[in-house]
């Protein structure tokens, strides 16, 4: 595998600084008013792990010069392709968001919701903040298929994917509460990804343990 290659420290965009905002507030999940400062990006500079690749070439890809995501030369890739455009992003930088407590939750009431489900891109919409599941962790996934089942598709098994595994908020270390949930991305050479998003409940739950209970992509209201 291809060494990482270079670092980047420019400095952070304007969407990147109001993605960190935090709340001076207590609550229950932050109830000393500690805060975890880590990684704040306007005390920070863009830190970026570095890069095994400028273009893809050294997977046998050639990525779009922009590193976009979205748009025909993006989709046009196969799906390995595609998802080594992904993980690359997702090494480049390993400093953690911020988390949005209290008042600084107030933004979700100004966002559609509806952007999770109907925006077609493998990156969030320019200017959408990142208020709940603010902090997660990635990890590639495959699907291998019993065979036993009638679906067809991604159903049949897949190989590249990217899932993301977070907590709605922050989580006090005294409180056993959390209220977990996954995002899902499959790539498919040639079209747009499948993908799927799922938790156990709106309400949480009393444990620690993210595979404490069965999860679902049909939530009953809170």
């Amino acid at each position: 595998m291809p060494e990482l290659i270079r670092n980047d420290v420019s400095p952070p965009s304007n969407w990147q600084l109001a993605n960190v905002l935090a709340s001076r507030m207590p609550t229950k999940f932050n109830p000393n008013t500690i805060l975890d400062t880590s990684g704040i990006y306007s005390q920070l500079p863009r830190k970026v792990v570095g890069r095994r690749s400028e273009d893809g070439q050294e997977f046998g890809c050639l990525w779009p010069i922009d590193m976009a995501f979205d748009g025909e030369e993006y989709e046009s890739q196969s799906a390995y392709c595609k998802s080594e455009q992904i993980w690359e992003r997702v090494l480049e930088d390993d400093r953690m968001q911020d988390w949005f407590d209290g008042l600084t939750q107030i933004p979700m009431f100004f966002q559609d919701p509806n952007l999770t489900f109907d925006h077609a891109s493998d990156t969030m919409p320019e200017g959408r903040l990142k208020i709940f599941h603010t902090r997660g962790t990635v990890t590639r996934v495959r699907y291998e298929s019993v065979g036993d089942h009638p679906y067809t598709g991604i159903f049949k098994g897949a190989d590249f994917g990217i899932m993301r595994i977070s907590d709605v908020t922050r989580t006090n270390p005294d409180v056993p509460f959390t209220s977990p949930g996954f995002g899902i991305k499959w790539m498919r050479t040639g079209h747009r990804s499948a993908n799927g998003v799922t938790m156990f409940s709106f309400s949480g739950q009393k444990s620690f343990n993210f595979l404490a209970n069965d999860w679902t992509t049909h939530l009953a209201e809170p």
